[in-house]
């Protein structure tokens, strides 16, 4: 009897340690399952990257509202051009600003501008204005600004806006 209970505890002892083994090689192949899948999705993340930043080769440098103003008191010469949709031009835009739309946007609407002006570009999405932007540097325009934080930016320093 005494036997049986030994090679039983020995039995049980050698199917604890397999079972353990194989938990411990579990916990093993789930740390390398998500070291590989961490460096996949890394991988992934700088192919995204990658590509956006091909996509955004062109970037218009950002002009605040504040320096805007303070260009436009140096009576520079400067063109404003409103990206929005028609309707919120309507509605309020900044002072002397040309509608231009972007959905819309022809090289057409700014021909007859002066290419050799300052131009500022503001609108609802920035990748719209980057498109308007590229098409504009591609016709010649040579100074061109982004108004960061669009007609929001100007109009929280209480600059002219005209609403109809």
């Amino acid at each position: 009897m005494t036997r049986v209970l030994i090679l039983l505890l020995v039995f049980g002892l050698s199917i604890n340690h397999s079972f353990a083994q194989g938990e411990q090689n579990s916990k093993e192949s789930t740390k390398t399952h998500k070291k590989n899948k961490k460096k996949k999705k890394e991988a992934l993340n700088a192919e995204i990257d990658a590509l956006v930043d091909e996509e955004l080769q062109f970037k218009i440098p950002v002009i605040t509202g504040r320096q805007l103003k303070e260009l436009n008191d140096t009576k520079e010469p400067l063109i404003v051009l409103d990206a929005r949709n028609k309707k919120d031009y309507d509605s309020k835009h900044i002072k002397d600003s040309k509608w231009i739309g972007s959905e819309d946007f022809s090289i057409e609407k700014v021909w007859m501008l002066d290419q050799n002006k300052i131009v500022v570009v503001y609108g609802s999405m920035g990748s719209q204005i980057e498109e308007i932007g590229k098409k504009l540097q591609e016709v010649g325009f040579k100074t061109l600004y982004n108004l960061h934080g669009d007609l929001d930016e100007w109009a929280k320093h209480e600059y002219v806006i005209l609403a109809q």
